[in-house]
């Protein structure tokens, strides 16, 4: 067969085209998985993340324990906040740690059968002899009846195995002793915790606040940040994927939009250079450095769209044209 330089023009024409439309594509999944990476970072902490272990120990010690708790008693449970659509419980387990989970009720169908299951929406259980560690944490555990779930070890195990709840046929949730079991119905987080709005950037105050923050992908989760007249800055940083807390210490640099901070975790010390924007206050950008290995990083203040101040276009924008005889 043979081909005319007309149609191998064609086919390399129709080759640049195929490339253009690709590289289209490709920068178009960049820009949105970009774009989901920053809302996913946005969304924060809820209600229930909030309650660390330290208001976790203290609610086990206000709140009276239950031994059951049926389908029927859980649908009088008053979720933690309106984001929160299912009643939070606490454990205290039977090796001494602290476990706070979000449940429901259900049924699963099998066959003509229904059987009754209990989901563990999240769980997070945090040591006793280390308030900044956790023991275990998971999300989406089912507990079909006659079984157990040991918070110790985040696993589901068969009955008399060490469990600290159990689950019935009946749909009653039970502690195992000398498991107790808490409802958590009110918040215990204070309203006078750090600010989520910007502070003044030529003090150095618009560090201070709580922000979602990714590393490089790597060491994710929430920074809660104070700083003080002299621009020492103290802190503390959970992580997303393990919830546990390690300290934060740094100082604000020279240029009141810069800082360094040092991250101590479990095994290695991260260091970070930060910048802050400097108009709205509400992003900062920066290098982490682990082992000698230098990473990118992001992050925004939580609730970042509600404390938003206004910026300088934006103001200008928004402010009255003067008149000819305004001066």
């Amino acid at each position: 067969m043979r081909f005319s330089p007309r149609d191998a023009s064609r086919r390399l024409s129709d080759h640049a085209l195929a490339k253009g439309l690709l590289f289209n594509l490709l920068s178009a999944l960049l820009i949105f998985s970009g774009f989901g990476l920053i809302t996913d970072a946005a969304e924060g902490a809820d209600l229930f993340d909030k309650h660390d272990f330290s208001l976790v120990k203290r609610a086990v010690s206000e709140l009276s324990p239950v031994t059951r708790i049926s389908m029927q008693d859980a649908s009088k449970l008053k979720p933690l906040s309106a984001t929160i659509s299912t009643p939070c419980l606490i454990v205290k387990t039977s090796e001494g740690n602290f476990a706070k989970m979000l449940v429901s009720w259900g049924f699963r169908k099998h066959g003509e059968d229904r059987l009754p299951v209990l989901l563990i929406e999240r769980f997070v259980t945090y040591r006793g002899d280390r308030p900044d560690m956790t023991a275990a944490t998971g999300k989406d555990v089912l507990l079909f009846a006659g079984f157990e779930f040991d918070f110790d070890i985040g696993q589901v195990v068969p009955a008399k195995a060490g469990g600290d709840i159990s689950f019935s046929a009946e749909s009653v949730l039970e502690a195992v002793p000398p498991a107790a079991l808490f409802t958590l119905s009110k918040s215990f987080v204070s309203t006078e915790g750090p600010s989520t709005a910007a502070g003044d950037v030529s003090s150095g105050q618009g560090f201070a606040g709580e922000w979602i923050v990714n590393a490089d992908d790597r060491w994710n989760g929430e920074w809660s940040l104070k700083v003080d007249g002299e621009g020492r800055i103290l802190g503390k940083f959970v992580s997303k994927e393990s919830r546990n807390t390690y300290d934060i210490t740094g100082n604000v640099s020279g240029l009141p939009h810069q800082a360094r901070l040092e991250i101590f975790l479990a095994n290695t010390q991260v260091s970070v250079e930060a910048y802050l924007w400097s108009n709205t206050q509400n992003d900062m950008a920066g290098v982490v450095t682990v082992a000698g290995r230098k990473f990118g990083f992001f992050a925004r203040r939580a609730q970042a769209d509600q404390s938003a101040p206004q910026t300088k276009a934006e103001k200008q924008e928004s402010a009255p044209e003067k008149g000819a005889g305004d001066k």
